[in-house]
């Protein structure tokens, strides 16, 4: 069916839904968007053309490949997609506009620029701001870090006995400290905090070495923007944030005549937030959020998770629910895309009273689960005691097999556990399933990653038998021969060297404990016979 035109339909109010706690929140939404649920009077369904021209917003890459699928299954088969764009990239994306670029981008204001440790880009002309590469980031918050490091050094005097501030003394602690800086500046940039919140922030009358900690920030507050505005580049996150607003207003003076949806976010950035917000309002657009409370958790339970203090921040509706507020909206204003299937209700209630603020927990007396109610929120449910780690890993493996084992049937294993999640990978890789990680593999942790982790190893240990061993057992370590000579000679090192006392670092200590085992093997026959192979290796 065609679009309606933005100007036919009156927006009256923002139209927000939200998916349950139990139902699978991509389907609701490719269903949603195809039969009319989540657009008012507009099901896409028999419309390709209009549905390539809708626009959604999720959270990562990840789901929109998902949503993706989704929207195939639905359809029953290939089909034109809508433009799915990740939020958290946005920066990447030429669909923000070239008029958000612009926005963004304004050349920056004149300012008093101080003498600079490192040296300026010729940009700084550049018409408006261009993204930072995040290798040229790193390196230069580590020189700016080792410029505060020498002028501070000679403030920094032992406070007891064999104790010192911390300060970088090597390039190696200088990078590791940027990469924390670099962390800390996208933080203030996503939640949009300004830099001058830290002035004040320590009293005179504190230690010392917390007055070195608000002058080591300067980094970031002051050099660190000066060294941007200089040069004509923005931090990623700051880009980010002034492209998702700018696009927000294009689309609230300019309402397009295609569905825009923003799904998945919680809105706890505040750019995104304003993107919702316009999104919201528009004709033909609507924001889907996940799993919001519409009525499990009591008014004064609502009230207490929304509050700006500390104890509410580490509530999971805390961020929906100033959401909500920046919407200008209640939770009763909320609708609902999908319906959640019996036994998710009584379990979203039992989650909700457990997760209830501690403020308001007197309430458990009138509002707690119990009986035939409490035995349904936990029906399906199965603790397990496990006494190890290993044991903890096989019990997750048994499971997912045995769910595996019954065709149609999936499972997942949700864990923070990175360890765990590798180990159960493992002990299923013994029976031959291959399972796919979300959370990805570090390149450390790759079989090229391994070996060149390896490799450097065996260098900082000067090349001792221990470090070696290793590599040489590294199936790709051939050193140019046959792997079944690599593993003899691996055996011979391994007897001549690591068996008795530990030779010397270096090269020639290997070849002084070979040399060694080698007279050994000469003199007595009851020597091991791998001693008997030993040959120097050029």
């Amino acid at each position: 069916m065609p679009l309606a035109s933005p100007d036919s339909v009156a927006p009256v109010r923002p139209r927000v839904l939200t998916v349950p706690f139990g139902a699978s929140f991509l389907d609701a939404l490719a269903a949603g968007l195809l039969d009319g649920g989540l657009i008012r009077g507009v099901a896409l369904r028999g419309d390709p053309a209009a549905l390539a021209a809708t626009t959604i917003f999720l959270p990562t890459r990840r789901g929109g490949a998902a949503l993706a699928d989704a929207i195939i299954e639905h359809l029953g088969g290939a089909a034109l997609l809508p433009r799915i764009l990740p939020l958290g990239e946005a920066e990447d994306e030429d669909d923000i506009g070239a008029d958000a670029d612009a926005a963004a981008g304004a050349a920056p204001e004149t300012r008093a620029f101080p003498s600079f440790p490192v040296e300026v880009p010729s940009r700084a002309s550049a018409a408006w701001a261009r993204p930072i590469p995040e290798r040229d980031r790193i390196l230069v918050l580590a020189r700016l870090v080792r410029h505060w490091a020498a002028k501070v050094g000679e403030a920094i005097v032992p406070r007891e006995a064999g104790e010192a501030l911390l300060i970088p003394g090597s390039p190696a602690d200088a990078i590791a400290l940027a990469a924390e800086l670099a962390r800390l500046i996208d933080s203030f940039a996503t939640e949009n905090v300004p830099w001058s919140r830290l002035a004040g922030l320590v009293p005179e009358d504190l230690d010392r070495s917390w007055q070195l900690i608000t002058e080591f920030l300067q980094i970031a507050a002051r050099w660190w923007p000066d060294y941007l505005a200089a040069a004509g580049l923005a931090d990623r996150a700051a880009l980010r944030n002034a492209r998702l607003e700018a696009y927000a207003a294009r689309l609230a003076a300019q309402p397009p005549a295609a569905p825009v949806i923003v799904a998945g976010s919680t809105g706890s950035n505040p750019a995104t937030a304003t993107l919702m917000a316009a999104v919201a309002r528009l004709p033909l657009g609507a924001v889907v959020l996940p799993g919001i409370d519409r009525g499990d958790l009591d008014a004064a339970a609502w009230e207490a998770a929304a509050e700006d203090d500390a104890p509410a921040w580490t509530h999971p509706q805390h961020g929906l629910a100033r959401t909500l507020a920046h919407l200008g909206i209640d939770r009763g204003d909320v609708g609902l895309l999908w319906t959640a299937p019996d036994w998710a209700t009584p379990r979203r209630r039992l989650v909700a009273e457990a997760l209830r603020p501690a403020a308001t927990t007197e309430a458990w007396a009138d509002h707690g689960l119990a009986g035939e109610e409490a035995a349904a929120a936990l029906s399906g449910v199965t603790a397990a005691a496990t006494a190890s780690e290993h044991e903890e890993a096989l019990t997750a493996a048994v499971l997912l097999r045995e769910t595996l084992a019954e065709p149609g049937r999936r499972a997942a294993l949700v864990t923070p556990d990175r360890g765990l999640a590798r180990r159960v990978a493992a002990e299923l890789a013994r029976w031959g399933l291959a399972v796919e990680d979300s959370a990805g593999l570090r390149l450390s942790e790759t079989p090229a990653g391994v070996l060149a982790r390896l490799i450097a190893d065996a260098a900082a240990a000067e090349l001792a038998a221990p470090a070696i061993l290793p590599l040489l057992k590294h199936p790709d370590a051939t050193l140019g021969r046959k792997p079944r000579s690599v593993a003899r000679a691996s055996e011979v090192i391994e007897i001549a060297a690591l068996r008795g006392p530990p030779p010397k670092t270096g090269a020639d200590g290997l070849r002084a404990a070979l040399a060694e085992g080698r007279r050994r093997a000469g003199e007595d026959r009851h020597a091991h016979p791998a001693l008997r192979r030993i040959r120097t290796w050029e």
